[in-house]
């Protein structure tokens, strides 16, 4: 099947820094100031025009020559810049600083082991790293810290430097894809605490590892959440089940529904392909094209499974890197999804893990409150009392051949990245470490 968004096309748009775009446009001149952002740890607020105020100082220091006290970052020097923080509010400013200087970055999750940031790093070769004091260890190198770059450049009266002209093909920023099959792959882009609702919150963005925290929290059903008008879920799959716990909690249940459904998107195509259509992938948005094609490259028939097809205009140019796997994923402007790494084939039949995931909880007796099916070779682990009930569940509920014939595993938590993907190659690993365990 060939499918194009139902929506008009998009306009053709001048190539410009994206700046300009977010913040110097005529109308905002033209705004009362207001508050832009809010640190709820400390109380901290910025208004708009500070925080624009702040980003300019930034490309300042950065990018001023090192004899007028900045940096000198220049993307013409091959600088990439990588940045190790928690979330506050200079993560977001530096990373338009760089931004308005046209200087590419990584981002580096503050949750990161040892391992992992140096594989992460090797794909970037990031040339200057930016972090917060308790990443510092991990980080090992850093640079001035961003506040008191600023502080410099204002002190000096660092002439402020002019926002750079970008184009489409100007490198932004590369991200990693999220090595759900292997590990990460890093692609050029070209141009748990419980929330506080004494904010009057009207519109939530969660994934789902958040949602499922959120609905099994003690204070769920306590907490005054009246405020609340919409909210989406993205990164990972989220399940009805989960939607429903999440949607009935909330008084404007019909304008709270619209907004719950997920939004499908991959790493690779930078941004969202379908949204707002609950119990399906969702249309898809303006500008984007699909196809589902069979094993063969032929189109398939409606209600027929295949791999998914995308082309549009936020597709990312490939790997970076990573010659073989963008041969492979990006094809004449056509990113082949990830989706057949995560279909089973059982006794020659198609089997999704989620199809199976979506069954297990909606087992009567409540048993748990977190699944992840993952494909394994052989084998079975024995079975509880909780087990057998879920395995009986799961029988009467689907086709033979996608029943759990190598068992089910009782664990403390599913391991999953922190946008809530679960990591099933990491249970694939631990039960075959197990199996060799026993010979």
């Amino acid at each position: 099947m060939y499918y194009k968004s139902l929506f008009p096309d998009l306009p053709k748009v001048p190539e410009s820094n994206v700046h300009h775009l977010l913040f110097n446009r005529p109308d905002q001149r033209e705004r009362p100031d207001y508050t832009l952002f809010m640190n709820v740890a400390t109380g901290q607020r910025r208004s708009f025009r500070e925080f624009v105020k702040r980003v300019r100082d930034g490309a300042t220091s950065l990018g001023a020559d090192v004899a007028q006290g900045g940096l000198g970052l220049r993307p013409e020097n091959g600088e990439l810049v990588g940045i190790l923080s928690e979330n506050c509010p200079d993560y977001v400013a530096l990373m338009h600083s760089l931004l308005v200087i046209t200087v590419p970055f990584a981002l580096f999750s503050s949750h990161t082991t040892p391992y992992e940031f140096k594989h992460a790093n090797s794909l970037a070769h990031a040339t200057r790293i930016f972090t917060s004091p308790s990443l510092l260890p991990l980080a090992l190198t850093s640079e001035k810290r961003q506040h008191k770059l600023v502080s410099s450049a204002r002190k000096n009266n660092i002439p402020r430097l002019p926002v750079r002209h970008a184009t489409k093909d100007t490198l932004t920023y590369p991200i990693y894809s999220s090595g759900t099959s292997g590990p990460p792959k890093v692609y050029a882009c070209y141009s748990t605490k419980y929330p506080r609702y004494r904010y009057h919150v009207t519109t939530i963005l969660l994934v789902p590892s958040l949602i499922h925290q959120l609905v099994h929290h003690p204070r769920f059903k306590t907490t005054d959440m009246s405020s609340v008008k919409s909210l989406a879920s993205g990164a990972a799959y989220l399940p009805s089940q989960l939607a429903d716990q999440l949607c009935t909690r909330f008084q404007d249940k019909d304008r709270v529904a619209e907004g719950a459904s997920a939004c499908y998107g991959m790493s690779e195509f930078t941004m969202t392909i379908a949204k707002n259509k609950p119990g399906s992938v969702g249309i898809l948005v303006p500008g984007v094209e699909a196809r589902i094609v069979r094993p063969d490259g032929s189109l398939a028939g409606p209600n027929e499974p295949g791999e998914l097809l995308v082309r549009g205009g936020t597709a990312a140019l490939g790997y970076r890197g990573n010659e073989k796997a963008t041969r492979e994923t990006f094809v004449d402007g056509v990113v082949l999804t990830p989706s057949s790494q995560d279909t089973l084939k059982i006794s020659g039949m198609q089997v999704s893990p989620v199809e199976i995931e979506n069954t297990i909880p909606a087992q009567p007796d409540k048993l748990i409150t977190d699944v992840s099916v993952a494909g394994i070779s052989g084998g079975a682990l024995g079975k509880k009392e909780v087990v057998a009930r879920l395995d009986t569940w799961v029988q009467g509920q689907l086709s033979r051949y996608k029943w759990l014939r190598a068992g089910i595993k009782i664990v403390e938590t599913i391991p999953k990245l922190p946008t809530g993907k679960v990591l099933r190659r990491v249970l694939v690993e631990e039960y075959e470490r197990e199996v060799k365990a026993k010979l």
